[in-house]
């Protein structure tokens, strides 16, 4: 109610008004909690249940980095060309596929047959996701708003990761015990959650972000930045968009 009235308030809630940006921060709410919840849940299952060892479980998600490094500037330039929409519908609905993949899992894990492939398809549909995603959000902002909205996306993306783990993990944490079953079934639970959230993330997205009339450049931002405001900012005054790389 403060940061309404200041006249020189320190959060802009005028951005919210902005339709890509508001749908595209509840989906980057709704992706990283699932994120979040997979690689903390996964680490525990692998440990207390699969019996890795703490540094075989933290390297076994690696997959998901490489697909990353790989992938997601190309995907951002596709969006470029096709538009964001597809990428930030389907690519949450590829990772809620692989996370479904993870609720197969037993206590006995091959990591090339069982945990490999859920993790490859997870990752695709991150790769697919983020370039777009952030460069669509920040694409929504006016130039002089840039780096305030960056630091909204990022601060709802580290929220969403805390809220999850601490409300899911307190949901969950009643289905661990000493018994291996135990420790699955709360991983399959988690697993669930997650891929619901990823995915209702991706129907918000399919419906309701809007294409740009102007290229947001995704390519450019495949972890990503980008600064600009969009055409139709640029009819009420404000300068056309600055991109950044970095």
């Amino acid at each position: 109610l403060f940061e309404r009235r200041a006249a020189h308030p320190m959060l802009e809630l005028s951005l919210f008004r902005r339709h890509n940006f508001a749908v595209g921060n509840v989906e980057t709410l709704l992706m990283y909690a699932g994120l979040s919840l997979l690689f903390f849940f996964l680490l525990l299952f692998l440990q207390n249940a699969a019996g890795y060892s703490a540094v075989a479980a933290g390297t076994a998600g690696l997959p998901v980095t490489m697909l990353m490094f790989l992938l997601s500037k190309r995907f951002g330039a596709l969006a470029d060309r096709l538009g964001p929409r597809l990428f930030m519908g389907f690519g949450p609905m590829v990772m809620a596929a692989g996370l479904a993949l993870l609720t197969r899992l037993g206590s006995d894990v091959h990591y090339a047959v069982d945990l490999l492939p859920p993790l490859v398809i997870f990752g695709l549909g991150l790769s697919m996701t983020v370039a777009p995603l952030t460069a669509t959000v920040l694409a929504d902002a006016d130039e002089h708003n840039a780096g305030l909205a960056s630091g909204i996306n990022n601060a709802i993306a580290r929220l969403a990761g805390l809220l999850g783990i601490a409300l899911v993990g307190a949901l969950v944490a009643g289905r661990y015990g000493d018994a291996a079953d135990s420790s699955v079934g709360a991983f399959h639970l988690a697993m669930g959650i997650s891929a619901g959230l990823v995915g209702v993330g991706g129907i918000l997205g399919l419906i309701f972000v809007r294409n740009p009339e102007r290229e947001v450049q995704a390519g450019g931002c495949p972890g990503g930045q980008l600064a600009g405001a969009p055409r139709d900012a640029a009819r009420h005054g404000a300068r056309e968009p600055v991109l950044s790389s970095r």
